[in-house]
């Protein structure tokens, strides 16, 4: 099986690839990461520059269609804005 972004976020398979690649003496660490945005476009600029599968069904869609989609995105975000107007997400990552 080849790994892919979800597979990797299974610490064991991550391991188990760098053992496989020839590295020795792992050490595996999850971190919290924090995203902080000014504005609910400044989000949907950063998802879809970053988020593989949302590129991919971008890529798909017709330019009125693509629109769309990006405006649901930003006005969700918009729904979730702080009191200050930001907008802050958390996820984790792993450290090799």
């Amino acid at each position: 099986m080849t790994p892919g972004p979800f597979n990797l976020s299974d610490e064991y398979i991550l391991k188990d690839s760098f053992i496989k690649s020839g590295l020795e003496d792992i050490t595996i660490e999850r971190l919290d990461m924090i995203f902080d945005f000014d504005s609910a476009e400044e989000y949907t600029n950063f998802v879809c520059e970053t988020v593989a599968p949302i590129q991919t069904i971008l890529s798909n869609q017709s330019h009125d269609k693509r629109r769309g989609i990006l405006r649901a995105i930003t006005d969700e975000a918009a729904n979730n804005l702080g009191y200050n107007k930001s907008l802050s997400g958390r996820n984790r990552f792993i450290r090799r």
